[in-house]
Formats: structure tokens, sequence, C-alpha cells
């Protein structure tokens, strides 16, 4: 109880630092709960897009009139896409590349270029309308199945496709919770790294090593309690999160993708602690480890898909986020709205995300125990 008490005294000493945090993602997730309807899912209102036509052909220009059925088009410069997503000025960007209409039945020689905002809402109809349209272009083609011109065979068998009969049935919008989980991620980054790495390097100091071991608490004993102090340190921090979601999203977050989310949360929130582990048992100094938590949280915020969407990061920036659990957590986060199925075959990515980031635990731990207890031979 001695080492819980200390330990939790010195959290305490930081409850200025942790309102600040959570009162900023308490607000920031307030204002996204209702600017946006959770249960508006579906929806007659068009979305704004950009066309660009580089086959320009009877086929893809009969596809735009389709999909303009969905859609507004807005004229953008190539060069301006990706700043158009970002700001939202169109939710999605089609290009159809040279030769399209050629090699329309050539599997995988007929890619579509699409950029989306994720999560954003019409953009899966979107998707949907363009696969529509050219599934039922390739079985005429692939088949013979037409005489005359195939756009006007498959305009005709379109007309006469089943229209989609929507229920009254509640259906869950994972656009704000995904949200909100993912801008968690930076809020477990910013309070745990300092938190947790300035409380191990004050308690790990070589003066109260010492004196601990004239106490009756062994070094084994002392250091297993402050893990037990960290762990629940770290539930403490996500039932907060958890209540506050629970409070503005409580038909998605009692659902099975509300449980991957919080899972998804929980693992990322341990390999966040055995970092903090590891750094205070590299580095001493407590103002540097601040600067280091403060460093850590806001740039991998940046370059993991916090802040910006991961869909609108660079190539090169991905490949070197991927380095950091932070990555695959976000990554995780924006694909679990897409789960129409919870089978293993569809469940795989997710595992795979999140055994990622177990083995960051590991490293970390390791890292820890190396330096540790080579310090401790040099101390001795």
């Amino acid at each position: 109880m001695i080492v819980f008490k200390l330990y939790f005294k010195i959290v305490l000493s930081a409850k200025f630092l942790i309102c600040v945090y959570l009162g900023i993602f308490m607000a920031l997730a307030i204002v996204t709960s209702t600017t946006q309807s959770p249960e508006k899912v579906y929806s007659d209102q068009k979305i704004d897009i950009a066309w660009v036509d580089k086959d320009a052909t009877s086929l893809t220009e009969s596809l735009k009139n389709y999909i303009g059925n969905f859609a507004i088009f807005e004229k953008i410069k190539p060069e301006n896409v990706d700043e158009a997503l970002f700001y939202r000025d169109i939710l999605v960007y089609i290009e159809i590349p040279a030769g399209f209409t050629d090699k329309l039945a050539t599997p995988n020689e007929d890619t579509i270029k699409i950029k989306a905002v994720p999560g954003a809402m019409g953009a899966y109809n979107i998707e949907t309308a363009l696969n529509r349209y050219l599934n039922i272009a390739r079985s005429f083609q692939e088949n013979n199945l037409y005489e005359g011109s195939l756009v006007a065979e498959v305009e005709k068998a379109l007309e006469h496709s089943m229209s989609v009969q929507m229920t009254k049935s509640k259906v869950n919008n994972f656009t704000n919770i995904t949200f909100f989980f993912g801008y968690a991620c930076y809020i477990i980054m910013a309070l745990l790294i300092p938190l947790v790495g300035s409380i191990m390097s004050s308690l790990n100091d070589l003066e109260i090593k010492r004196r601990n071991i004239l106490g009756a608490i062994s070094n084994t004993k002392m250091q297993g309690l402050l893990l037990a102090s960290n762990l629940i340190l770290g539930l403490m921090l996500i039932l907060i999160l958890l209540s506050l979601g629970i409070i503005l999203y409580p038909d998605t977050l009692f659902t099975k993708q509300g449980l991957i989310f919080t899972v998804n949360g929980m693992v990322f929130t341990v390999t966040i602690i055995s970092l903090a582990y590891a750094i205070s048992t590299v580095f001493r100094s407590q103002l540097l480890i601040n600067a280091l938590g403060t460093v850590i949280s806001l740039g991998l915020a940046f370059i993991s898909g916090i802040f910006i969407p991961q869909a609108l990061l660079g190539k090169s920036i991905q490949r070197f986020a991927a380095i950091f659990p932070s990555f695959w957590y976000i990554k995780t986060n924006d694909q679990i709205q897409a789960i129409n199925s919870f089978a293993y075959s569809a469940m795989k990515p997710f595992y795979q995300n999140m055994l990622i980031q177990a083995l960051y635990i590991v490293i970390f731990l390791g890292i820890t125990f190396f330096v540790s207890k080579k310090r401790m031979r040099s101390e001795q």
C-alpha cells in the first residue's frame, strides 16, 4: 500500500496537466458529436466529388452520368486534390486512366484511382455505384450479351435493376466514434509517456534504490508493484475516456465494433506504458523525459494519422510512420467502421494489427530489461 500511495501521490501532483488534456479532449468530442447526426447513415443528398476522365469514351461518359445520380462534380486541379480532400471541399476523387474502356474485361488492367475522406458519408455509395456499373458492363462484354451498343445495354439494365429499399431499422454510424478513439490515441501518449516516465525515473533514482534496499520491500517486489500501479493508471485513463464515450455514443459503443475499438485502445495503452518504461530506463533526466513525451506524442500525431488522415499522407511518410505502434493503432481504428463480417477471414487484418502492437510491448520491455540489468551491474 505504501508504494501505491506514493505512486498516486505523484500522479495527483500532475492533476492540472491531466485536467487540461482531458478537458480539451472532452470539448472536441462534444463538438464533434453535436455537429454530426449518428443515425443518418443513408441520405438522398448528393456529395461533392472530383472526376478526371483520361479515357474520354462513350462508356466513361455514361459512367459519369450514372454517378451523377449520387454526386455533384467539382472542378479541382490534380495538384490540389489532397488539399481539397483534407478541407472536405470534395469527399471523393475519381480518376479514370487512359485506355480504361479497351482493358475493361482484362483482370487488374482497368483500375480506377479513388481517393476518399475516411469515414465520409456517401463515399461508400459512390464506390458501390461504380462497382455496380462496371460489373454489369464486364458481364455484358465477357459473355457477348449485346448486339448493338454496350453503353445502351448497360444503361437499359441499370434502369431495370432492382432499387434498394431502405428499412427503418436503426443503422449505426461509426464516424464520430472513430474520431473519438483516434484522438484518444494522442491523449494517451501525451499523458502516459511523461507521467509514467517521470514517476519511474524518480523512483528508480540510485539514492532511492539504496534506501529501498534497507527497507522491508525487495527490489523485485517494488518493481512488480510499480508495474501494477502503471497498469492501474492506464486502466483508469481508459475508463475515463470510455465513460465519456458512453455518454456521447451509447448506441455505437455498445456494439461488436465498439468492443473492438475498446480492445484496440487497451492494447495501445499497455504499449505506451511499456514505451514510457523503456524511456525512463534509458534516460534519467525528468526534463528530458517530459520533452520526449511532448515530441513523441505530437510528432506521431501528425505522421500516424491522428491529426491528418492516413489516406492523405504520402507513401514515404506512411512507410516511416509504420515503424511506430501509433500507426497500427490508427490503421485498425479507421478500418473498424467498415467491418461487415466478424468471420476470421474478415477480422484477420485486425488481429494482425493488434499482434504488431503486442510485439512492440515485447520490444520495449526487452529494452527495459536489458538496460536496467546493465545499469544494475554498474551500480553494484
